[in-house]
C-alpha cells in the first residue's frame, strides 16, 4: 500500500504544479507535467495488459504502442492523444526555432496564448486518459 500512497502523493503534486503553473503564467511547465501524467497512465494500461517493454522514454512511440495493444474501438481516443502530443511538440520545441536570420513563426504573445490553450486542453485530457485507463481494467 505504501506504493499507492506515494503514487497518490506524486499525482497530487503534479496537479498542484499544473494549477500553479497556469496561475503563474508558465504553461510550458503545465504541458510537460501533463505529458508525464498521460504517459504514466498509458504505461499502467500496458502493464495491466501484461505487455512487456513499453517504450517509456518516447512519448510518441508509447502512444503508438498503447494503441497497437488496445481495441480498435479506442481509435478516436488515441487520435485525441496524438493531436495533443503534436501540439505539445510544437510548444515545447518551437518557442524560438526558426531558420537563421528569420523571425520565429509565431509572435511571443501568440505563442504564450497558444501554450496556455494547449495546457488547459492537456489538463482536461489527463482526466480523460485517467478515466479511460481505469475503465480498461
Amino acid at each position: 500500500m505504501a506504493g499507492n500512497m506515494e503514487k497518490y502523493e506524486s499525482y497530487a503534486l503534479a496537479y498542484d504544479r499544473i494549477a500553479e503553473a497556469l496561475e503563474q503564467g508558465f504553461p510550458l511547465e503545465a504541458i510537460a507535467i501533463e505529458e508525464s501524467i498521460i504517459a504514466d497512465r498509458l504505461v499502467s494500461y500496458l502493464v495491466f495488459r501484461d505487455v512487456t517493454n513499453p517504450p517509456i522514454n518516447n512519448f510518441g512511440k508509447l502512444i503508438e504502442f498503447a494503441e497497437k495493444h488496445s481495441e480498435s474501438s479506442n481509435a478516436l481516443f488515441f487520435e485525441q492523444v496524438r493531436t495533443w502530443k503534436n501540439g505539445r511538440n510544437s510548444m515545447l520545441h518551437g518557442i524560438v526555432k526558426s531558420m537563421p536570420g528569420t523571425a520565429p513563426a509565431t509572435k511571443a504573445e501568440d505563442f504564450i496564448a497558444e501554450a496556455r490553450r494547449l495546457a488547459e486542453e492537456g489538463l482536461k485530457l489527463t482526466r480523460v486518459v485517467q478515466t479511460w485507463q481505469r475503465k480498461q481494467k
